[in-house]
């Protein structure tokens, strides 16, 4: 009998580049001057749009049909700035499109011909969680106040005197103004 054993390398990532990050993309909908969206939102440890999560959103688009945005409207977890609904027959989409003057187009499709108004996809947020606990010294903390003349401060809330590069505590950071 032969074991093999896998190696698996484990590092320690110490960038910028895979901060988790929350986006929110804007399906955008549209017929003549009058437009609207749907909003898809994502957690990622990457950067922009790969292929991948395109492919999640045009899934997402291909699944809206009347009983799946009843469903997601009763849970509160369809954003849309165009109030899309499914009628009770459950063959029919309601929703309303604005123009520049904000005037309603009220429409009322067929679940089978959304895909139809859909003009566009955008990113439109991008939103970080913060540093990384790596790059959080205590000089950027707000409880650190520096000692004159050294590179030494007093954490105020643990009463010590600490190296103002010291990685700070997981738990107690409060990041000053300027950070």
């Amino acid at each position: 009998m032969i074991i093999i054993k896998e190696t698996i390398k484990v590092f320690h990532d110490l960038t910028y580049n895979y901060k988790s990050r929350d986006y929110v993309i804007a399906i955008t909908l549209k017929e003549g001057d009058y437009f609207g969206n749907i909003f898809y939102q994502y957690n990622y440890n990457g950067h922009g749009l790969s292929v991948t999560i395109m492919e999640d959103i045009l899934r997402f688009i291909e699944s809206l049909n009347c009983q799946e945005i009843n469903d997601l409207n009763e849970e509160g977890l369809l954003n849309s700035n165009i109030g899309i609904r499914a009628d009770i027959n459950g063959k029919d989409l309601h929703f309303e499109l604005k123009n520049e003057k904000k005037d309603i187009l009220a429409k009322t499709i067929s679940a089978d011909d959304l895909q139809k108004y859909i003009v566009g996809y955008q990113m439109i947020r991008c939103d970080g969680h913060g540093k990384k606990k790596e790059y959080r010294r205590c000089k950027s903390c707000k409880k650190f106040e520096p000692i004159e003349g050294g590179a030494k401060g007093l954490c105020t809330d643990r009463g010590d005197v600490i190296q103002r590069s010291r990685m700070i505590c997981a738990f107690d950071y409060i990041p000053n103004e300027t950070e």
